[in-house]
């Protein structure tokens, strides 16, 4: 099976065209694989060429009008091919033409460079060769070459420079004012060297202009780089086509230039720089994740500034949070750290990039903290049927949240075992401090006076004339109570306060009330005397009375004396006893 042998960097073209495609068998042969029509039909061994129509060759093997073909290692035997138009001249290996005689008789001699005459029989009478003249070797392993007959300049150049697999531009540098080397082709007989730059990218941009191959004796071959830049994100990659020319003939010979990604984006933190957080909580940003600049770089993070040692940072989850959750009523209430994130080359790291971003924390009060309630003087006492007066004692309120404010709480008070927040009773301010709120309780009245900064006042008053106050027994004791809460807006409420009247009852008169005011009495009459009624009653509650201490007067010593009254009469009836 014949292998092909394939340099794709080098295709040798005529006039920029290819011309013919070879393989090699087993048996190191060549063999066309392509010809094309109106070219030259080779095959068999490796052959010398000489066109019928060209009467010799020239010195340089390329200045007269005849194509060369020798590429197998040659063996000493030569032989001629007859064809109609020429004769072909086999050598079985690389020869260099010392002279060629005369014709004689249709045979020439051929003398080669190390002396070896060979006998040339010439069919047609052509001549076959000049002094100095060397057959051409292809080179290794090439299986495309140019030919075609009567044409001159056939032979192409060869390239004996490496193909570079490292070539590399780093992105974004602007050389358009300085050029700076790139690489260097060589070839064997180029005269001329131009070249084709291109973006792998879809559209396949032709850059030619940012790059020059130098053509001058000192510099012959050198690429320059002279272009403004080219972002690693945009484009990976510059591929440039060399071409080699002598004469007509040329080979090209390709590469690639990579655009060298570097560090030289800092990381995006897309994060809010000014954060309200409320007090008590300690998340504080959480930062999207950043795609390095160049695959397989390391993000790191860092904090910094005033405040930094309050903060915490989790680089798995990039969240900022304080340590402490801050408390508006006892901590500062606005923080300032700065937070650093930093792409570090994974090649070296010393190759750093960096993004800083400086984030204030305003740290907002919410309602957490309980009303406070208390008072200067809670109890008041007084003796019925005397002055029991509280005047203007204060009642303290305060709140720590600073949302609650003096005028913002609600206070509510309720009498005798109510519960105070289920009071229906809410104390009230005016602007002018001229509106109270009275709770009656069971002796008095309670009364509350709150001003229009919120401060509030209590007082109370004893009601002589209420019949609870009346009934009281002489050195009774008795409480008149009321209770006091304050409600701040979130529902937290304060401690109840109690204010409490102390009052003793004092020793009430009893009272007799006729109701007939007229009756007859017979002396010789006993029991009860239709007609003669009064009651007797003491407005305080559970007295015992003593009727042997009624006294009984008569008005009219003529019909009945006093004395008389009071040794008949037997029985008393009193109302109210």
């Amino acid at each position: 099976m014949a292998s092909v042998i394939t340099y794709p960097e080098q295709f040798f073209k005529y006039n920029g065209e290819e011309y013919l495609l070879f393989t090699l068998d087993a048996d190191g042969n060549f063999i066309q694989v392509e010809p094309q029509p109106g070219k030259a039909d080779l095959s068999g061994d490796d052959w010398l060429i000489l066109d019928g129509t060209t009467p010799a060759f020239s010195p340089a093997l390329g200045g007269g009008k005849d194509t060369y073909v020798v590429t197998k290692e040659l063996a000493e035997d030569v032989a001629i091919h007859e064809f109609d138009r020429g004769n072909r001249l086999l050598f079985h290996r690389d020869v260099m033409i010392k002279s060629v005689g005369e014709e004689k008789n249709g045979v020439r001699k051929i003398t080669l460079e190390n002396d070896t005459v060979i006998t040339v029989i010439v069919d047609y009478n052509f001549e076959y060769g000049v002094e100095g003249a060397a057959s051409q070797a292809m080179p290794k392993g090439v299986t495309e070459f140019a030919t075609e007959h009567g044409a001159e300049g056939y032979v192409a150049p060869m390239f004996t420079s490496d193909v570079p697999d490292n070539l590399s531009i780093d992105e974004n540098v602007d050389d358009s004012g300085t050029s700076s080397f790139l690489h260097q082709v060589m070839t064997d007989t180029a005269t001329s060297y131009s070249l084709v730059a291109k973006l792998n990218t879809a559209d396949g941009q032709d850059v030619s202009s940012d790059f020059e191959i130098m053509n001058d004796a000192t510099n012959f071959g050198k690429i320059l780089y002279k272009g403004t830049g080219y972002d690693a994100e945009e484009v990976t990659q510059v591929v440039i086509t060399v071409t080699a020319s002598y004469g007509a003939g040329t080979v090209d010979q390709n590469f690639t230039v990579a655009i060298k990604d570097l560090l030289d984006e800092a990381p995006n933190l897309a994060a809010m720089d000014t954060v309200a957080d409320e007090e008590r909580t300690t998340a504080v940003n959480t930062y999207d994740e950043i795609t390095p600049d160049i695959s397989g770089n390391a993000i790191s993070w860092a904090l910094s500034g005033t405040d930094a040692a309050s903060f915490s940072f989790d680089a798995a989850t990039r969240a900022l949070s304080f340590k402490n959750a801050p408390d508006y009523e006892t901590d500062a209430t606005s923080y300032t750290v700065i937070v650093t994130a930093t792409e570090t080359d994974a090649n070296d790291d010393t190759i750093t990039t960096s993004s800083m971003q400086t984030v204030t924390v305003n740290v907002t009060d919410i309602n957490d903290e309980a009303p406070t309630l208390s008072i200067t003087n809670a109890t008041g006492t007084g003796t019925e049927d005397g002055t029991l007066t509280v005047s203007a004692q204060d009642l303290s309120i305060a709140d720590a949240d600073a949302v609650d404010t003096a005028t913002s709480l609600n206070i509510y008070v309720t009498t005798g075992t109510d519960d105070p927040t289920n009071a229906s009773t809410q104390v009230t301010h005016t602007a002018d401090d001229s509106t109270d709120t009275d709770v009656d309780g069971t002796y008095g009245t309670f009364t509350f006076t709150r001003a229009a900064d919120g401060s509030v006042t209590w007082a109370y008053a004893l009601d002589n004339d209420d019949d609870d106050t009346d009934a009281l027994a002489g050195g009774a004791s008795v409480t008149d109570t009321a209770k006091v809460i304050v409600i701040d807006a979130a529902g937290a409420t304060s401690s109840v306060v109690t204010l409490t009247a102390n009052i003793t009852g004092a020793n009430d008169a009893p009272t007799v009330a006729v109701t007939t005011a007229a009756g007859t009495i017979n002396q010789s009459t006993r029991g009860n005397v239709a007609g003669l009624r009064f009651t007797v009653d003491d407005p305080d509650a559970g007295e015992v009375l003593d009727l042997t201490k009624f006294t009984l007067t008569s008005t009219n010593t003529d019909a009945i004396t006093t004395a008389e009254l009071q040794s008949t009469l037997e029985v008393y009836t009193v109302s109210g006893s």
